[in-house]
């Protein structure tokens, strides 16, 4: 089988997209979201329209859901093309820009899912006077498209759709970015390997991984080059991670820059993260919903529009509500206090989108995915989880209380400050400044001259039960070994008895097989069966994967579950 990997590299200039207001022209649909193009945050989701030979019946398109909010695909106009894939009212987008920028380079993002896209566009540049600067004629052949160009001193980008690569279709436009998209493959690549994990029950949300090392004799990546690639590399650039197998590219995941060194003057290596390292260093204030609760599409975008990420709900989770607390933390840890009373695991792998799935729990009647012995190597072991004899997970019921709590007390200069509360609080008071805005875990003040400050407020009264379930077909010898949850702040009356069960019966599935795959398989979180020891076979789930891009599109799969 031949393979080789293959990067695509985002040179962008983020700060050209943070200083972007886009705009439309032309008529676009009800969920539709130009904003959207600015923060990236956009998920491959297959909204079933009528459009020719457009609404596969695969189970992969989605109807839409009653929270148009929750919904982020970028620009689709209102107007379809006609029979010859062209406009009769051409879609316009206008991008408007607060300061002057130069760039070498446009990257217009179609609809990858679908492969649509524009065939026939115009794009026109204009000054700080409103001058025109330059305009040009393109004609894309891809749902990702490159125009190597060098504008300066522009103000105003504006960029005309004439038609669609197919009849019949509305224009999908899911990004802009501003800059160069640089490729690198086959020998270019010394070593690439991915590291993919999952929790199926949501107790945790793993960070996957991307290491890569290139080689190039290029002067523009040598590290003393002050205009060259290394000079623009920053965190968060974005990379397209993929593998030619037999000719056919197969996209492997979407992965963002986090450090990246030189050790000789040819080579060059970038650790990345997916989607979820970026939820782990956004700031998220929490809140408190414990009444009528939170439904989970609502809670689900606040938190990831916070960080600007796109995602991808499943459909199975649309009318869920949670109740409870959720602390300032983390955007990555308030996901996970999501999915763990939910029933969901999150993922990004083979992915450009943060997916949030119910959880597959092993119960032998869900459809499994053979691994056969053309697909794994005979090297492979098996081996068995320590017994967890019970669950215990305390549940968390929030009431308002009347007693006071000093919040913060302290001597404060001029200015405006956030204040973080260590505890959840109501009904805020507060001498020596004035409130502009606040939660149940904050408060933002603005303090009009230097003095003490104190806030105070009433407290949330935190009833507390235990739920648990233990194996009782134990027999005496066996020493108890409990898991014990405390920390679940979104379990409480209503959900406590469903997740303990949940977490007890997850904990049943003890096997843990070890194989060495080549070629695509399985996806993490996907069900397989494998052939094991002693002519028996495993029914599990892939939590793990370390995939090896440049020798052979090798897997290291852990796949944990049952014996059939």
């Amino acid at each position: 089988m031949s393979t080789s990997p293959k990067v695509s590299f985002g040179l962008y200039n983020l700060e050209i997209n943070s200083d972007s207001t886009p705009s439309t022209v032309s008529d676009q649909q009800s969920f539709s979201k130009v904003e959207d193009l600015k923060t990236g945050n956009i998920a491959d989701l297959t909204i079933a329209t009528f459009e020719q030979n457009f609404w596969l019946l695969n189970g992969g398109y989605k109807f839409l859901p009653e929270n148009e909010a929750s919904i982020h695909i970028g620009f689709m106009s209102l107007e379809m093309s006609d029979e010859n894939g062209d406009f009769s009212d051409p879609p316009v987008l206008e991008v408007d820009f607060d300061s002057i920028h130069s760039s070498d380079g446009l990257v217009l993002h179609f609809a990858q899912y679908s492969n649509d896209y524009a065939d026939s566009i115009t794009v026109a540049y204009y000054n700080n006077r409103d001058e025109l600067i330059t305009t040009d004629n393109y004609s894309p052949n891809s749902w990702e498209y490159e125009i190597d160009k060098e504008v300066s001193n522009f103000k105003r980008l504006v960029i005309t759709f004439h038609g669609t690569n197919k009849p019949y279709r509305y224009l999908r436009l899911t990004g802009i970015d501003y800059g160069q998209l640089i490729h690198f493959t086959g020998t270019a690549i010394k070593s690439a390997s991915v590291n993919e994990q999952t929790n199926p029950i949501g107790a945790e949300i793993p960070v996957n991984s991307l290491n890569l090392s290139i080689h190039s004799t290029d002067p523009q990546f040598s590290i003393v080059n002050p205009s060259g690639y290394y000079a623009r590399f920053s965190q968060r650039q974005p990379l397209s991670v993929y593998e030619i197998v037999e000719g056919i590219q197969k996209f492997i995941g979407r992965y963002y820059l986090d450090s990246w060194k030189s050790p000789t003057e040819t080579e060059f290596q970038f650790d990345c993260i997916d989607a979820v390292g970026i939820l782990d260093q956004i700031p998220y204030h929490g809140g408190m919903w414990s009444y009528e609760g939170i439904n989970v599409q609502y809670l689900v975008d606040e938190i990831l529009q916070t960080a600007a990420i796109p995602y991808e709900l499943d459909a199975d989770l649309y009318d869920l509500y949670v109740i409870g607390w959720i602390p300032s933390t983390t955007c990555r840890e308030a996901l996970k206090q999501v999915a763990f009373a939910i029933g969901a695991y999150v993922d990004c792998s083979r992915s450009n989108v943060v997916k949030i799935y119910k959880s597959p729990i092993i119960t032998g009647e869900e459809v499994a995915v053979p691994i056969t012995a053309s697909q794994k190597s005979t090297s492979q072991s098996l081996e068995l989880k320590k017994l967890i004899t019970g669950i215990e997970i305390t549940g968390h019921n929030y009431s308002k209380g009347s007693e006071t709590v000093n919040l913060y007390s302290g001597s404060l200069a001029e200015g405006i400050y956030e204040i973080p509360f260590s505890e959840p609080a109501h009904t805020l008071s507060i001498s020596g400044a004035e409130i502009i805005a606040s939660g149940v875990n904050y408060a933002k003040i603005r303090v009009l001259s230097a003095g003490a400050v104190v806030i105070t407020g009433l407290k949330y009264i935190d009833n507390q039960q235990l739920f648990s379930q233990y194996d009782t077909t134990l027999n005496a010898s066996v020493i108890p070994n409990i898991l014990s949850v405390k920390d679940a702040t979104l379990v409480n009356a209503y959900n406590g008895a469903a997740v303990v069960a949940r977490v007890f019966s997850y904990y049943q599935q003890r096997y843990v097989q070890k194989v060495k795959t080549y070629g695509e398989t399985l996806q993490i979180g996907q069900v397989a069966l494998v052939d094991t020891l002693n002519n028996s076979q495993i029914r599990g789930a892939v939590e793990k994967a370390s995939i090896d891009l440049a020798k052979g599109f090798v897997s290291n799969m852990e796949i944990v579950g049952v014996i059939e």
